[in-house]
């Protein structure tokens, strides 16, 4: 793990300049705005303790003993570690995770009064949770679920780990496969592969679209739509001025992996320990008072201080939540204003492996033969493995359905969805004698209450800054996360994390 910026380096997710104090710490530490020589120091040696070793707490007393220094500056020095390391502490960028309960207060003050409930279990909310518990608060996560993890659903029942929803990940140091640049795109009705040159200069001339659409954006001060993209939505929905609003921050370095042994072991080592009461769904917010009333079902409500949201978007359109008092006008338009993308999955075990041709990679594309079609099933990926339990090998391929193409799982059943895939895995390997899957599964992610989709995205009409707006905090009481909450990281496991971190820190600094 790098947390600091390298010489002549682009800009990386997460990390800082040694050299620099980033605009909090100025906020904080005021004092070493103008010389902040001291304050780097200890920074940076705080912070390169922890990323060398973050599976044990890092406490003022292991820090010390690696500040090399004596006299009157060492006894500044202690005192000022100790302010620092609580800062960091409390912004998240230290001493996080699933550790065990600390030796020390994290914070430098006591949180034992703060009672706090978080709606939704899935990472963002598990991961405020463990935060606010390690900061000392009282915790409370409620579930409308019967599991834990949200959008994150792993699946055993094909031998091998496949995620119904949330399974790549970009730079993860965990067991993970890492996946090839190589994708063979394979043509229907034929079966050939594409030549590299031909998939080459396709890309070439996509690129350039794109570059095209960034030089009239920058001349544009109208919104209009794109064709259509895989972002869970039909292109004409996407706005095309600000589809990729987050390339502008800096974004996470490393390669796109698969998580083989899937994403619920981090989900569960989250919840470990903590108050974490499924079917448990919340219908109203009452947040008029001095004491928060969180209501379910049964009509008894739950009494907290502060009250985290980490419901999906579609749950907020839908507003299945009543909240007193209702909600500002301009969170209402924020919420509305962003789309609930959708993307449904398909997973098929098959008792031989017929893919051959594509020589080892980790997936395929699909080239279709008609427009139309272009949305389903365009790429596969082989998630092939040995059965844990069997010690068998397990043949399987796992693709999308994405664009308009993704509701056509609202209208067929699952077996007609998989005579679909079997329709043109047959048409892209002509040659093989392609036999029926042994098993499968289709995500009905549109017509999970508890969901209604996979991930957000920036509609026409909206922007990044309705990430920002669906973010902010409410009369120091109700606070919101989720992906669809960061503006940097929208649609990933990682921007649901550390919105769950961010709102952790407000919640623990407001009082």
């Amino acid at each position: 793990m790098n947390p600091f910026y390298q010489p002549n380096e682009n800009g990386k997710a997460m990390c800082i300049r040694p050299d620099v104090m980033e605009y909090d710490e100025v906020v904080e530490f005021p004092e070493y705005a103008r010389v902040p020589v001291l304050y780097l120091g200890l920074r940076n040696l705080i912070v390169a303790l922890w990323n060398l070793n973050p599976t044990r707490w890092l406490t003022p007393e292991y820090c010390m003993q690696h500040l090399v220094c004596r006299g009157m500056v060492r006894i500044l020095c202690s005192k000022e570690l100790m302010r620092i390391l609580t800062f960091l502490n409390r912004k998240g960028i230290v001493n996080y995770g699933v550790l065990r309960q600390p030796s020390y207060s994290l914070l430098g003050y006591d949180l034992k009064k703060m009672k706090v409930i978080v709606v939704g279990a899935g990472i963002s909310g598990l991961a405020a949770a463990r935060q606010l518990e390690n900061f000392g608060a009282q915790v409370t996560v409620l579930e409308a679920r019967s599991r834990i993890g949200g959008r994150v659903c792993d699946d055993f029942m094909l031998g091998v780990v496949v995620g119904r929803g949330a399974q790549l990940v970009t730079g993860s140091k965990v067991r993970y496969r890492k996946l090839g640049e190589e994708c063979p795109l394979v043509a229907a009705p034929n079966g050939l592969i594409v030549p590299i040159k031909t998939d080459k200069r396709v890309d070439f001339h996509f690129n350039a679209m794109l570059d095209a659409v960034e030089d009239w954006r920058r001349s544009s001060k109208n919104d209009e739509s794109l064709h259509e993209y895989s972002c869970g939505a039909s292109l004409t929905d996407v706005s095309s001025l600000h589809w990729d609003q987050n390339e502008q921050f800096a974004q996470f370095a490393g390669e796109h992996a698969l998580m083989i042994d899937g994403c619920s072991t981090v989900i569960d080592r989250l919840a470990e320990g903590l108050d974490v009461r499924t079917e448990f769904e919340v219908n109203k917010i009452d947040y008029s008072g001095s004491q928060i009333k969180v209501f379910g079902k049964s009509g008894k409500p739950l009494f907290c201080n502060k009250v985290l949201v980490t419901l999906p978007l579609a749950v907020l359109q839908w507003q299945a939540v009543e909240f007193v008092p209702q909600l500002p006008d301009e969170k209402l338009k924020s919420i509305k204003a962003l789309g609930a993308g959708i993307i449904e999955k398909i997973a098929l075990r098959f008792p031989t492996k017929f893919w051959h041709k594509i020589n080892g990679a980790d997936y395929f594309g699909n080239v279709p033969d008609s427009v139309d079609m272009k949305n389903l099933f365009t790429i596969f990926y082989d998630f092939s493995a040995k059965d844990p339990i069997t010690n068998e090998n397990s043949y399987v391929l796992m693709s999308y359905l994405s664009g308009k193409c993704a509701k056509l799982v609202r209208t067929k059943s699952d077996e007609e969805i998989i005579e679909l895939a079997m329709r043109c895995l047959r048409r892209l390997f002509p040659e093989e004698e392609v036999p029926d899957p042994e098993n499968y599964f289709v995500t009905h992610w549109w017509e999970d209450p508890c969901s209604g989709m996979s991930y957000s995205y920036v509609k026409v009409g909206s922007s990044g800054e309705d990430y920002d707006v669906l973010a902010r905090e409410l009369e120091d009481k109700l606070y919101f996360a989720g992906e669809a909450t960061n503006r940097h990281f929208p649609q990933t496991i990682t921007g649901a994390y550390l919105s769950g971190l961010r709102e952790a820190s407000k919640i623990a600094t407001k009082d």
